[in-house]
């Protein structure tokens, strides 16, 4: 038997309680002023670029130093227009997205052979005992 109807809003409301309740290290800390560094978006999503280098995969190195090959795998520099900058932008390669396109028809081609052969199996399997069922019913006359 589960626990009692009365259980669940009960702990509910403790935990809601508990997070509700500032740690003291939050009280002496005013709001918006902290010590951990703000991440910024990157200037190709706030202004206007331009692709200095073509898409490209990665090296070693870059996979291990840019977050963005973690992404695709390739990345392209942008130089941003308007600051002057200049950044990495994970991109789509067509030789990987055709790659990847191929490796899934042909996984769905050789489940498609794997399960009509399973099929094909099942129906003799079904066949021979019919025909069994059958010669015994006859045989029994």
């Amino acid at each position: 038997m589960g626990p009692p109807c009365g259980v669940f809003p009960a702990v509910i409301s403790i935990l809601s309680r508990r997070w509700a309740v500032s740690s003291p290290a939050q009280d002496r800390e005013p709001r918006g002023e902290s010590d951990t560094p703000v991440l910024s978006t990157p200037c190709w999503q706030a202004e206007e670029y331009t692709i200095s280098k073509e898409c490209y995969s990665c090296n070693e190195f870059e996979t291990k130093t840019l977050g963005q090959c973690s992404i695709t795998g390739f990345i392209e520099q942008v130089a941003c227009t308007a600051s002057n900058k200049s950044e990495y932008k994970s991109c789509r390669s067509a030789p990987m997205e055709k790659r990847v396109f191929w490796m899934f028809v042909g996984v769905m081609l050789a489940g498609t052979v794997a399960l009509s052969l399973l099929v094909i199996s099942r129906q003799r399997t079904l066949d021979r005992r019919a025909r069994e069922k059958v010669r015994k019913q006859i045989e029994s006359i």
